[in-house]
């Protein structure tokens, strides 16, 4: 049985919302040898009740976000802490784009899957996979969104 975690900055699990997922729907062209099109939209028993903490995104339409700061909303953790959002500077590219900066303290992290980075309030790209930890600052490549919006959008309509 899969639950979702909603909003939590806590690792505890008694202090997050589960919610239950009816329909994960992996984008058509996904495969393991490659990194493209790595995306999976999840359908939930009961829509998201919107709060400080739980807030609506539009996708990304434009490519044009060269040189941007955007933020990355984590969920990497470690032993000691749970991690949030930093901001950084962006490279893009035509599907996927890199994402790293310069952070200087040392924040040890063991996981992360699956973190937005939001530009503007829309989402721009989601965390494919990553070398090392992207809140330390560690090189993390991204699903540029732009690309998959009449997808995303068709999916919505159609479940």
């Amino acid at each position: 049985l899969i639950k979702i975690d909603i909003a939590s900055k806590e690792i505890s699990l008694n202090k997050t919302d589960k919610l239950t997922p009816i329909l994960f729907l992996q984008h058509p062209n996904f495969t393991m040898e490659t990194p493209e099109n790595n995306l999976m939209l999840i359908k939930l028993h009961v829509p998201l009740k919107l709060t400080k903490m739980v807030l609506a995104v539009l996708p990304n339409t434009t490519d044009d976000r060269e040189g941007e700061k955007c933020t990355l909303f984590s969920w990497g953790w470690s032993r000691q802490s749970y991690q949030m959002g930093k901001s950084m500077t962006i490279k893009v590219t035509k599907k996927m784009f890199c994402a790293g900066s310069s952070i200087s303290t040392i924040i040890p992290c063991e996981e992360m899957t699956a973190a937005p980075i939001l530009c503007q309030n829309q989402l721009y790209g989601i965390l494919s996979w990553s070398k090392g930890c992207a809140l330390r600052g560690d090189t993390g490549y991204y699903t540029k969104i732009s690309h998959y919006t009449d997808w995303i959008l068709k999916v919505i309509r159609t479940y």
